[in-house]
């Protein structure tokens, strides 16, 4: 090809630039492309190495995470890799002569994690909680769950989550079905979702008792700790004697309470302590539909809390056979009672109900030794084998002496090939609230990345 240099011009043949009118000729060689290899179509177990710049036969071969066999790759640019191992990071060499001694180029790339097993669940009252395992290669979780009806959404109800070893416990709301399920990522993208795990909630009631014409009485059932209340009459006026129980939401999908159970005049927030669960209405006006809340801890929620659940109910009529004309009659407590829940592979959560003061408990196998759980409601078991079933005794009197006040077990979780469990650091997460799961005052877990599901 010609190109004009003022009023000379030069012809390039065969790597030689003949210099027109100027009558000179210079050898100039050309560059030749190095021969370039690159990794594509990277999974979970394969990829594609492509040869770029290079004519004929190459041969190639893996230099890590161990060595492999000299292969040819004929006059093909490309080569499919299959049955590696998923998140392991590899090393490709090609080569120009059978034995692979001539490198031409080398290529590396880590594979997506593989497919993880589903995450164990533990229930609660009111609450999920949900362990998962670890899988090689993976620098990041994200779990995803469904309730109810719904369905799984590509950018809704999913949340990236931190390392194996912690407990994320998230309120539910009614009695409903939650699904669950969980994958990992890497720097190379996610692996495919785990199978589902479900468990059934079983949420926090408000009922009543012993409804009459001026006094009435207001149980919480499924509920541990303290809690308040707060009511009056409802701005409807409509319904019969008895009970309608609308249970509000604590977390996703639940819904409130009727407009027609909403009360009028909230009137005073009552608290009651821990290990009560029922509460008494005096001065009530007969013939008349009152509404009730009932709130977590002692304030009612500071005013704008979300109720654990709702109560409508109207009073019997002026002269009725009802409960006001009978004489007070002290309920029988509720009786002891001890929960437990997995934790991990060798931990357990112990709970117990309706007793107040100091407990202690024993691991249900011989030379066990006598544990206290202070004052509080609950404490944590450690040291437990995995897999195995557990039995539990609960007792009022120091080195468990005295009579038994409750029993309970459990079957720890397996460990699973390849999966570490931990112990766990327990948290509440309200899934309408996710902002900030870690406590650093950033909301680095929230999902913020953009792209397919």
């Amino acid at each position: 090809m010609d190109k004009i240099v003022g009023r000379d011009s030069f012809r390039s043949i065969g790597g030689i630039i003949w210099l027109g009118a100027m009558g000179m000729a210079l050898a100039v060689p050309f560059a030749a492309h190095a021969q370039s290899l690159s990794a594509s179509n990277v999974e979970d177990d394969t990829a594609t190495l492509t040869l770029a710049n290079h004519t004929g036969d190459w041969y190639y071969k893996r230099i890590s995470p161990s060595a492999g066999g000299c292969s040819s790759a004929v006059a093909d640019d490309t080569v499919n890799l299959t049955g590696l191992s998923p998140g392991w990071d590899y090393l490709y060499g090609a080569y120009s002569d059978a034995q692979c001694a001539s490198l031409l180029d080398r290529a590396s790339f880590t594979l997506k994690p593989g497919r993880m097993s589903a995450p164990n669940l533990s229930l609660a009252l009111g609450r999920i909680g949900i362990t998962w395992g670890y899988i090689h290669g993976t620098t990041k979780y994200r779990m995803q769950w469904k309730s109810g009806n719904q369905q799984y959404s590509s950018t809704e109800r999913r949340i990236d989550i931190g390392a194996p070893g912690d407990t994320w416990v998230i309120n539910t709301s009614g009695s409903r079905k939650y699904t669950f399920r969980i994958r990992a990522g890497n720097s190379t993208g996610w692996g495919a979702w785990s199978p589902e795990a479900s468990e059934t909630s079983v949420d926090p009631e408000l009922a009543t008792a012993d409804v009459g014409a001026v006094k009435a009485t207001l149980k919480l059932n499924n509920h541990e700790g303290p809690w308040s209340y707060q009511g009056g009459e409802s701005a409807g006026q409509s319904g019969g004697a008895g009970a309608r129980v609308a249970a509000r939401s604590g977390g996703v999908g639940g819904a409130g309470a009727p407009a027609s159970s909403q009360a009028a005049n909230a009137g005073q927030c009552t608290a009651i302590p821990a290990g009560t669960y029922t509460a008494q209405l005096a001065n009530l006006n007969p013939g008349t539909q009152y509404s009730y809340s009932a709130y977590d801890g002692a304030n009612c929620g500071g005013g704008n809390g979300t109720p654990l659940a709702d109560v409508s109910f109207v009073t019997a009529q002026a002269g009725s056979l009802v409960p006001d004309s009978l004489p007070d009659i002290e309920p029988e407590p509720d009786p002891v009672s001890l929960n437990a829940g997995a934790l991990s592979a060798t931990a357990a959560r112990l709970t117990i109900a309706n007793h107040a003061g100091e407990w202690w408990y024993r691991l249900d196998r011989p030379g066990s030794a006598c544990v206290s759980a202070g004052v509080g409601s609950s404490t944590r078991a450690a040291g437990l084998a995995p897999g195995s079933a557990h039995g539990f005794t609960a007792f009022g009197g120091a080195d468990c002496a005295g009579e038994a006040l409750a029993t309970a077990s459990v079957l720890t979780p397996a460990l699973m090939s390849d999966t570490l469990l931990g112990t766990a650091s327990l948290r509440d997460i309200p899934l309408d609230t996710l902002t900030d799961l870690d406590g650093d005052g950033a909301t680095d877990f929230v999902e913020a990345l953009v792209g397919t599901d």
